[in-house]
């Protein structure tokens, strides 16, 4: 994760990286524009910042034992939360 989304590595002298990282980002956009149809930009910004957080939390080892579940298990069930929470907020107008 840091070596495709950090700034410490540079992409732009790596073509394969800088690939790699772009299409990373295009399947999380993809996915938020189906849970965003309205604002698919939006949409995959709010996801990347959600899989970042947890991405940094998990890696700097922050989160665990702070709630009851293997890192596996955690990341499902709030991936789970999250897209139920975007669907409703569409569903809503928020």
């Amino acid at each position: 994760f840091r070596l495709m989304f950090s700034r410490e590595v540079d992409k732009q002298g790596n073509k394969a990286l800088r690939e790699a990282a772009v299409e990373a980002y295009g399947s999380l956009a993809k996915a938020a524009a189906r849970e965003v149809p309205d604002a698919p930009s939006e949409g995959a910004v709010i996801a990347w910042s959600f899989v970042h957080g947890l991405a940094m939390l998990l890696l700097d080892e922050q989160i665990l034992g702070v709630l009851p579940q293997n890192s596996d298990s955690l990341v499902r069930t709030l991936s789970q939360r999250f897209v139920r929470a975007m669907r409703a907020a569409v569903a809503h107008g928020a």
